[in-house]
């Protein structure tokens, strides 16, 4: 049998050949496995696979499916290793981390131990420091380079997770009534909980994040979970009466931000809040589920309907990276500020 099996959704940030140059990092892996690098069929035209040493092969699956749900079950079902391997496309794949992943299994001898790796952002904008440390990416006080060898936790992810195959005989797999991600790895979390299986980090699978995550990719990802729950029908209360209100409030944090004119983690904590809760208006209004994969037709659906105009993003990642009010001349001179202040005035 396989030790492992080692599984790579690509789609929405890289393309397959991203990915494939970053395999050349496991050559030095003797250990028996397998890797799939599974994408639908707008990035991947064919099948096919090679070999990354003589223990391991690699193969390139198409699944004609946007949902990492339906994705990762397809190869799910065709894996044969011992141990899964979760792999997002945005880590960095690492030798080291996959030994020591395996590593932990073999000490377990639990099949209910599912063993955590995090994806750390190497340059860190203050908006990636608070989501790493104090946001609800992780919702964990987690520090690089931590002293110890694991930690206990209640939490679970795709993007660098490993576990036993044979858990999912008795779980089953993942939701794919999910359309976007950010969702259909919590299901399983929680159904994993219920039979009892305990969850733990362990700072040597930690590998590097291999992009920062913008306010507009996070802002997204917390919409798209929130019509998840929706179609789901796992929405925790009845959408606020003041949603209009809180979106032109939101519309107005935004604006601030990017004049540095308010404190940005306000801002960091609102989307949170609010994001899940615009992806179930969304559902409700019955937008078309394709243009929820494009951020520009989301922001219409939400700010353009309310005579709204669309956040400049790009702007507002500047001014959080700058260091206040005068960095933002610097970069963007008056016609900035008059661009800043014909949005406010004009929409408030």
């Amino acid at each position: 049998m396989l030790e492992f099996s080692l599984i790579i959704q690509t789609d929405q940030r890289l393309s397959i050949s991203d990915v494939e140059p970053q395999l050349h990092n496991l050559k030095e892996l003797n250990i028996p496995g397998e890797i799939f690098i599974v994408s639908d069929k707008l990035l991947l035209n064919e099948e096919r696979t090679f070999d990354i040493n003589p223990l391991i092969k690699a193969s390139l699956v198409s699944v004609k499916s946007r949902s990492r749900a339906t994705k990762l079950n397809h190869i799910l079902r065709m894996a044969s290793g011992e141990i899964v391997v979760l792999c997002a496309d945005d880590f960095e794949i690492s030798s080291s981390a996959i030994r020591a992943h395996l590593n932990f299994h073999r000490n377990e001898e639990s099949i209910k131990s599912v063993c955590i790796g995090l994806g750390w952002i190497k340059n860190k904008t203050i908006y990636n420091a608070w989501l790493e440390n104090q946001g609800y990416l992780f919702g964990y006080p987690f520090k690089q380079n931590a002293h110890y060898e694991r930690m206990k936790l209640d939490f679970f992810y795709g993007g660098n997770t490993s576990l036993k195959r044979e858990i999912f005989k008795l779980t089953g797999l993942f939701n794919e009534s999910c359309e976007f991600d950010c969702t259909d790895d919590w299901l399983l979390w929680r159904v994993l909980k219920e039979h009892g299986c305990e969850f733990f980090h362990l700072p040597n699978c930690d590998v590097e994040h291999i992009h920062d995550v913008t306010i507009n990719q996070r802002f997204i990802a917390v919409i798209q979970s929130g019509w998840n729950m929706a179609k789901l029908n796992l929405a925790e209360s009845p959408l606020d009466e003041d949603l209009d209100q809180k979106i032109k409030y939101l519309h107005r944090e935004f604006y601030l931000t990017s004049i540095k004119l308010t404190n940005p983690k306000k801002l960091f904590t609102l989307i949170e809040k609010i994001g899940p809760k615009l992806g179930r208006m969304l559902f409700e209004e019955q937008v078309n589920l394709n243009d929820m994969y494009s951020a520009k037709k989301i922001y219409a659906h939400i700010f353009l309907k309310r005579n709204l105009s669309i956040p400049d993003f790009n702007l507002i990642d500047e001014s959080i990276r700058s260091s206040g009010p005068i960095n933002f001349f610097r970069l963007y001179g008056f016609s900035g500020f008059n661009h800043i202040k014909k949005n406010l005035i004009n929409n408030y």
